[in-house]
Formats: C-alpha cells, sequence, structure tokens
C-alpha cells in the first residue's frame, strides 16, 4: 500500500491506493565465473606458449600470471560450486525440500567455513553417498594442495639436483611427487628445473581447469543437482557457440 502525497508534499491519510508489486530474484552462480576465467587464463598460457621462442622473457610474467591465475580460479570454482549445492538447498521452500536439502539447509551454517573437500564429503553422506563415487577426488585433492602449496608457499632454497639419500623432502621435491602422474609437460622454459617451471606450465593450468570441472561436474551428479558447468554449455550449444571452459592450444583449435 502506498499513501499519496498532498499538494504540499506531505503524505496524506485520506489518499490511499492500491499497488502491485513482486519481487524479481537471479540467482548467481560464481563458480561459473571463476571457471570461465580459469579457462580464459589457461588458453591466454598456451597460446604464449605457442609463440615461444619469440615470446622470451617478456611474456614471462604473463605466462605465468596465467597459470597462476588458472590454477587459482579453478579452485575458486570448485570452492564456489561445493557451497552453492549448500546455499541451494537453504533457499528452497519448506514445501519443495527433499530430505537431503533439509540437512543440507541445517548444516549449512555450521559447516560453511569447513575445507571444501570436508563440505563436498559431509553433503555426500547426507546424499549416502562417498568420496569413492567421484571418480576424480584425488586429483581434485592434488589440485588443492599444490593451489595452497602456490598461496602458502615458504621462502627456501630449492633441490635441483642430490646424490644424498637422505636429503630432507623439500617443497619442489613432495611437490613433484605429488604432480608426477598429471601428465604435466614445460615447453615454455624447456631446460629449467620442473620446480617451478614445470607446474606452472601452460600444460598445469589445462590440468587444473579439467581437473576443476570435472569434479565439480562429478560431485552435482552425485548430489543430484544440475552442474552449473553443464547448464553453461547447453546454453552455449543451444547458441551454436563452443564450451567456455574447454582449453586447447591454438594450433589445435586451427586443426579442428
Amino acid at each position: 500500500m502506498v499513501k499519496d502525497k498532498g499538494d504540499d508534499g506531505n503524505v496524506g491519510t485520506t489518499g490511499i491506493r492500491a499497488t502491485a508489486s513482486f519481487v524479481h530474484t537471479r540467482r548467481l552462480y560464481f563458480s561459473q565465473t571463476h571457471m570461465k576465467s580459469a579457462a580464459s587464463q589457461a588458453r591466454r598460457a598456451l597460446a604464449i606458449e605457442q609463440d615461444f621462442p619469440r615470446a622470451g622473457d617478456l611474456s614471462g610474467a604473463e605466462y605465468v600470471g596465467c597459470v597462476m591465475g588458472a590454477i587459482l580460479m579453478g579452485v575458486a570454482a570448485i570452492e564456489a560450486a561445493v557451497s552453492e549445492v549448500y546455499i541451494t538447498a537453504s533457499e528452497k521452500g519448506a514445501g519443495q525440500r527433499s530430505t537431503v536439502d533439509a540437512a543440507l539447509a541445517v548444516l549449512w551454517e555450521v559447516i560453511r567455513r569447513s575445507p571444501t573437500l570436508e563440505r563436498a564429503k559431509i553433503a555426500l553422506k547426507q546424499a549416502g553417498k562417498t568420496s569413492s563415487d567421484i571418480p576424480c577426488w584425488k586429483n581434485t585433492d592434488d589440485l588443492l594442495k599444490w593451489r595452497n602449496k602456490l598461496t602458502h608457499y615458504t621462502a627456501g632454497s630449492v633441490v635441483v639436483g642430490s646424490t644424498t639419500p637422505d636429503m630432507p623432502v623439500s617443497t619442489s621435491t613432495e611437490i613433484e611427487r605429488m604432480l608426477a602422474s598429471k601428465k604435466i609437460a614445460q615447453t615454455y622454459w624447456p631446460d629449467s628445473p620442473q620446480f617451478p617451471h614445470t607446474y606452472l606450465s601452460g600444460s598445469c593450468a589445462r590440468w587444473a581447469v579439467e581437473s576443476s570441472k570435472q569434479f565439480v561436474d562429478d560431485f552435482c551428479r552425485a548430489m543430484g543437482y544440475p552442474s552449473p558447468f553443464v547448464v553453461m554449455e547447453q546454453v552455449a550449444h543451444d547458441q551454436g557457440q563452443s564450451s567456455p571452459f574447454v582449453v586447447v592450444s591454438p594450433h589445435v583449435a586451427a586443426e579442428r
């Protein structure tokens, strides 16, 4: 109800009119924004690799920045997507909630600050699932650990070679062991040590993006929720566009 104003601008008490109103809300999926950003950064890193050696040292900072951006934003997409499952359940009306939705809604305020994969495990448990229902769980765990290493890296000497068997495990050795099976290659600085260059390569950026997307798709499927990425891919397909999350080298894209 809206009260009319008189000629003097004061609110009158006699002129009251009824007005129709409604509130339109739109779901914002930051997981989608993060994932598109990660894919864009990875594509740029691969483009710089294709220009090597013409790019040279002039593009080194941009190259590493793009790789780091892909890793950080890929993990941010995972974190956002897991939270969005809880938030979506919390915002459903009481009559629309399933048993799983109701459990997630109650748990959200309790576990919202817990580690990402811990929140994912708790959500899966409510749906009668476990981490074993997510084939890429270990791969995702390694990606999150690599992101944490990048974010909280402790400065120190990097071991590039040693014949001492009892040499303490350095950060570089630990990371190399963790990422050894990821098929990550280095082409920009081919003669450099594996750490940090191999694990800050365009190949690593692509692995981060593909791993992030796979986890979110698998997690949402296990939870019975539509993946925000699959939804965007369907929209792109309907509009005759390619997926915004595909990461391929520029020369590969040109061949297709």
